[in-house]
């Protein structure tokens, strides 16, 4: 079956937008799954929750400020951070395992998203009929009588160009084929890879993936010809937008709540993606103003109401060379992409189904003792100023703080690699800004850095996650 892989590349491709730094030799990670943390677990609950209708007083100021330096005064931390909290009367430590989508599932999904539409055949699926054309190219006509953004009307202008030279030779019909809703395959690994005509440029697409190994993926992109690829802050760069938050996030609630009927995902952040029509062989440089924009909205698996934490570091797939544990699973979460036009975009990663409950409130560390465990990591995973490269030079490095977040994440079990724990954890978000002659900075080091998570601390036991091994 043909695959449409650029809705992967879309929804994926803040991940990969982490800023390039070396890896320090000094391993950041300490802690890592022998079993104590489950002892732990145990060991640490709390023999009483909050009185019914208190919350849990974790003893954090409003805001954690400080700067300091490493020995050789190349780095600097400065810390400007607001600290959020949840507001629940008991932290639980759950576990977690992946399962696939079922076939309700994915019938919910297609009528939802492709508005009751018909498929087309599996082998004209990306042919569109005379009828389709002359309808995408009177809708286009209209949009750019009205558009009053002379880069987005030229945009329009060339769709229309490209719609009519496909006229030329597009069918005056198309039969029906073999597509089906029913997940299909062998071998313990089944899915669907479908289209129907929303209207819009391409046909729109929906893919779904389930594993032998209970991986899982779906993903739904609409066809239009806007394709958003970078993510900015949400307080950030919002002209160009054509529908508010609360409107864009009361379809992105919709969505989710047809996926997710039992409210097992709550929103943990969102922000702004933009499209960036330029060549790859383009050197001008990117018009962010007049872009194209849609809000990304993250939803996570929540638990006693507090959601995951999102970041963009993704669970590597590879594995450690210390430990051999681990069997990496990307995180789970359900992100959709809203544009004036509705639901752009949406991929649901790595479902999982709930197990038991290790403890109902688990005692965790005093903020005091996280503030000291991250001045002392932070250099650690900073080391690498200090270091002799021999293609570049570190001259300083500035790290700035700019939240701090007590979530959740999941992190993987000893000895199984078919399960995992929802942990609390503290993140410390941020960017930095490395004075490196040989590569001028770009001026767009902040932009990612409300996603960013500089280090994570087990709020249990005080060890580092890695996000990127997951555990």
């Amino acid at each position: 079956m043909k695959k449409l892989w650029i809705i992967t590349m879309v929804l994926t491709l803040s991940l990969l937008l982490t800023s390039c730094q070396p890896t320090p030799e000094t391993p950041v990670v300490v802690g890592k799954g022998d079993g104590r943390l489950e002892d732990k677990i145990i060991d640490s609950t709390q023999n009483t929750s909050a009185p019914e209708g208190k919350v849990l007083d974790f003893g954090t100021p409003e805001k954690y400020t400080d700067e300091f330096s490493n020995n050789s005064g190349k780095l600097t931390v400065h810390v400007d951070a607001p600290i959020t909290v949840p507001q629940v009367s008991s932290l639980p430590v759950i576990k977690v395992s992946p399962r696939t989508i079922t076939q309700e599932e994915a019938d919910t999904l297609v009528s939802f998203l492709f508005q009751g539409k018909p498929l087309l055949a599996t082998d004209n699926e990306k042919v569109l009929t005379v009828q389709d054309l002359q309808n995408l190219i009177i809708q286009n006509k209209a949009a750019a009588a009205t558009e009053k953004d002379s880069a987005q009307k030229q945009r329009i202008l060339d769709a229309i160009a490209e719609l009519e030279a496909q006229l030329k030779t597009a069918p005056r019909s198309i039969e029906s084929g073999e597509s089906t809703t029913t997940l299909q395959g062998s071998g313990g690994q089944t899915g669907i890879d479908i289209f129907c005509n929303l209207g819009n440029l391409n046909p729109a697409h929906i893919y779904i993936n389930n594993t032998a190994e209970s991986r899982a993926l779906a993903s739904f992109y609409n066809g239009s010809k806007i394709n958003y690829m970078n993510i900015l802050r949400p307080e950030s760069q919002t002209n160009g937008l054509k529908i508010t938050l609360e409107e864009a996030q009361k379809e992105a609630d919709a969505a989710v709540k047809k996926l997710d009927p039992d409210g097992q995902y709550a929103l943990s952040t969102y922000g702004i993606a933009w499209m960036d029509d330029r060549s790859i062989e383009s050197n001008e440089q990117a018009d962010i103003d007049n872009a194209a924009k849609a809000y990304v909205f993250e939803y996570m698996r929540q638990v006693s109401g507090i959601p995951a934490t999102y970041t963009m570091i993704e669970c590597a797939n590879v594995t450690s060379l210390d430990d051999t544990f681990t069997n990496p699973l990307s995180y789970e979460r359900i992100q959709v992409q809203v544009d004036e036009n509705g639901i752009a975009a949406l991929e649901w990663v790595s479902p999982m189904k709930q197990g038991e409950t290790m403890t109902q409130n688990v005692q965790i560390l005093s903020f005091k003792q996280v503030q000291e465990i991250f001045s002392k990591m932070i250099k650690i995973r900073y080391s690498f100023v200090d270091e002799t490269n021999p293609n570049y030079t570190v001259e300083s490095c500035d790290v700035y703080v700019t939240r701090v977040v007590l979530g959740y994440t999941r992190i993987a079990s000893k000895d199984n690699p078919d399960e995992f724990m929802m942990v609390p954890v503290w993140d410390f978000f941020g960017y930095d800004v490395q004075n490196i002659p040989e590569i001028p900075l770009t001026g767009n080091q902040d932009r990612m850095e409300y996603i960013n998570s500089l280090v994570t601390i087990n709020a249990i036991d005080g060890s580092i996650i890695d996000r990127g091994f997951g555990y």
